[in-house]
């Protein structure tokens, strides 16, 4: 009886949101203060923040579809996908089964609010198939309802021929929590089923980050099989409640690279690999991508100092993104390394700045050495439990004492 109760309550209200929300239309959208990511564009491309996998009342969200649009403008987003299950249906005879109406509801405000809406489905199944979004998707209607995997016996991989003849690009969503994997807490496992998806040229990428969780495995596999790596909120409640938004917090994203900012840039994108995971204070992706965004980020008051044996300098760091960089030292590597005591640990706030002081030790050198400080980006992760390497922006110039 309780269950039912709250059942009822929890479609009344979120019935009431969509009302109010809906109501004010675009016209909210545009008035509220839109957020400014501050991660930059690298080398030939525009960072565009993404996220391709939320969900509505029109599958187990409890927010209607403009409100996700509404959201995404407010934190800066460039472009969502909304991807409702294609099996579960919970607000049922409230809201009917419809994958294609969500999309139609919010595009008119995604257009006012500049937002990309990419039409998208959760193909959702028992073990050992799992999740997977399928996005850029031309006929959303062409799926069919498969209440609670009823049918999923029948045609296993039904819908994924359906997103492959639309020319889908197909994500494996939350991996580790397909049972009877998620109970053991090893993260990912690749599985037969995975086999078949991947072997069929379909799977296109794996979600490395789901919400607040990080999988290792994930991050592996993406690497191993040159997959996309991805990073998505699976929102079901309003972000802000969530992410602590109005308190500074922000979803997790999928950093894209893109050479125009449309549906198709995106769609590029992602099929060539150029994408990062923002996740908390962390980066997660490839070197040739986080590189770039670390030589922009991170900047130094004076781009050359200048030492004499066994005496000391200071310097600062400052970092103008929103992402704070966490510096481990490397071992001395070179023989100016070799030479020069620096911090082991620094870290640089995001829009914020360090004090570094170096010291050249006493030595008995007979030439000037020239160089640059290495470290690795700790949170700036290349591989799992890898950083990005990396040097300080300032040249280091030690003399012979004199």
């Amino acid at each position: 009886m309780r269950l039912a109760l709250y059942r009822s309550l929890l479609k009344a209200g979120a019935l009431l949101c969509a009302l109010l929300l809906t109501a004010s239309g675009p016209a909210f959208a545009q008035t509220g203060a839109r957020r400014s990511i501050d991660i930059p564009n690298i080398p030939g491309y525009l960072t565009l923040k993404c996220d391709f996998h939320i969900h509505t009342v029109f599958s187990d969200g409890i927010v209607w579809p403009t409100v996700r649009v509404q959201e995404a403008a407010h934190e800066g987003l460039d472009a969502i996908a909304i991807s409702d299950h294609d099996d579960y249906a919970p607000h049922r005879p409230d809201i009917p089964v419809s994958f294609h109406r969500p999309h139609e509801i919010a595009k008119s405000a995604a257009d006012a609010a500049g937002i990309l809406l990419i039409p998208g489905l959760e193909i959702s199944r028992h073990e050992p198939y799992g999740h997977h979004n399928a996005i850029f998707l031309t006929d959303i209607s062409a799926f069919p309802f498969w209440e609670n995997n009823s049918k999923a016996v029948l045609d296993t991989l039904g819908s994924y021929r359906i997103a492959a003849r639309q020319g889908a690009f197909l994500f494996w969503n939350h991996p580790w929590t397909m049972p009877p994997f998620w109970r053991s807490g090893e993260g990912s496992v690749w599985t037969a089923a995975q086999d078949t998806i991947y072997g069929n040229g379909w799977l296109g990428g794996i979600e490395i980050v789901n919400g607040r969780h990080y999988d290792a495995n994930a991050h592996r596999f993406c690497i191993e099989k040159k997959l996309t790596m991805l990073g998505n909120t699976d929102i079901h409640n309003l972000t802000a409640y969530e992410y602590s938004i109005f308190e500074g917090g922000h979803r997790p994203m999928t950093l894209v690279f893109a050479r125009e900012r449309t549906v198709e840039g995106i769609r590029d994108a992602l099929v060539s690999r150029r994408t990062a995971v923002w996740s908390g204070d962390t980066l997660i992706g490839e070197a040739r991508y986080l590189q770039p965004i670390f030589n922009q980020a991170v900047t130094a008051s004076a781009p050359r100092i200048e030492l004499t044996s066994g005496k000391s300098a200071a310097f600062v760091l400052s970092n103008t993104t929103d992402v704070p960089v966490v510096l481990q030292r490397n071992a001395g590597e070179t023989e100016l390394e070799k030479m020069i005591d620096a911090p082991s640990q620094l870290t640089i706030p995001a829009h914020g700045s360090t004090a570094v002081q170096v010291r050249s030790r006493n030595g008995q050198q007979t030439k000037s050495l020239t160089g640059k400080l290495g470290y690795r980006v700790k949170n700036f992760l290349v591989a799992p439990e890898e950083g990005l390497a990396a040097t300080l922006p300032v040249e280091i110039v030690v003399h012979p004492a004199r």
